[in-house]
């Protein structure tokens, strides 16, 4: 994530849960193969990358719509400025 954060600004949320999403379930499956001996487990990673995807893009959704409401809210937004700012390094 924090490497996506460089290439990303905060309007593209959506697209980094994906793709954080994707890496994450590739990351378990390498884990599953390390610790199982097993590499037949990564049969299994299509079957993640697309439940990734799709929880990841629904996930990216609700924060980006979060973030919108709550830029909205005059009391909290220099709080919300100071998060992104904290975030965006």
């Amino acid at each position: 994530m924090l490497i996506l954060k460089r290439f990303f600004n905060v309007d593209k949320i959506g697209a980094m849960s994906v793709i954080s999403a994707a890496a994450h379930n590739t990351g378990q499956i390498i884990a599953a193969v390390a610790v199982t001996g097993t590499p037949q487990i990564a049969y299994y990673l299509p079957v993640l990358i697309i439940s990734g995807i799709i929880s990841g893009a629904l996930t990216g959704i609700c924060a980006q719509l979060v973030l919108k409401r709550l830029l909205h809210i005059n009391f909290t937004k220099r709080l919300i400025m100071k998060i992104l700012l904290v975030i965006g390094g």
